[in-house]
């Protein structure tokens, strides 16, 4: 079985009441906001290819200790993290 994610619909009245309850993190500066969303892209699209990269170096044998070095962490680091995309395809 694949992981599922609950999603919750909100309409945008309840969005909206839950903006207006919240303080302004970037203090009334759009350009910082906007900054922090393009990073937060970034790093959602280095995480996607870093688990291609994953699956495909599994794919083709390459160890877990080996994968650990190339991200720069251990091998049992790497594993503990990515381990459930391995056993996704697998089913």
């Amino acid at each position: 079985m694949t992981e599922r994610r609950a999603r919750t619909v909100l309409t945008v009245d309840e969005v909206s009441a839950f903006e207006d309850a919240q303080p302004d993190p970037a203090g009334g500066r759009p350009e910082l906001a906007a900054e922090f969303l393009a990073a937060r892209h970034a790093r959602d699209d280095a995480e996607r290819r870093i688990e291609r990269a994953v699956l495909t170096a599994r794919r083709e044998g390459v160890p877990w200790s080996a994968i650990g070095v190339l991200l720069g962490t251990t091998g049992q680091a790497a594993h503990q993290r990515y381990r459930r995309l391995e056993a996704a395809q697998q089913r």
